[in-house]
Parts: C-alpha cells; structure tokens; sequence
C-alpha cells in the first residue's frame, strides 16, 4: 500500500508517491499527450489523479464484495 501527497498551487501540481506498487506512468503519458487536456490547468490534473487513484481500488472493493455475499448465501 502506497500513499500519494499533492500539492496544488494556481499554476502548478505536485505529486509525490511513496509506497505505491501502481505506476501512475500511464496517466502522465495521456494528459502529455493531449495539451488541450492541460490547458485546463491543474485542477484537471487533480481530478485525473483522484480518478485514477479511486479507479485503483475497485478490484478490492469487488473482491470485498464477492467475500461478503459469500458469507451472506452461506447462512
């Protein structure tokens, strides 16, 4: 498990990643790739990160689930 800071500034944002097994390598490639995305500035940015980082946990909130409706057909 990994955790992610961000800084965000009018013109500008920073994240730093520690831990994570997850690269973000993709993410970076897209918004690079389309400067009309970026011109939106950094609260795009943000919200590009945050969706990706959420998007990250949905393989464990389905196996959550899966474990949790187990239990449940099983009384």
């Amino acid at each position: 498990m990994g955790s992610t800071a961000i800084f965000l500034g009018e013109n500008f944002l920073i994240t730093v990643r520690q831990g994570s097994a997850r690269s973000h390598s993709e993410l970076r490639a897209h918004l690079e790739i389309t400067p009309e995305l970026l011109r939106e500035g950094p609260d795009y940015v943000l919200h590009a990160i945050l969706d990706f980082i959420v998007d990250g946990y949905f393989p464990i909130v389905e196996a959550i689930e899966e474990d949790v409706l187990k239990i449940v057909d099983f009384h």
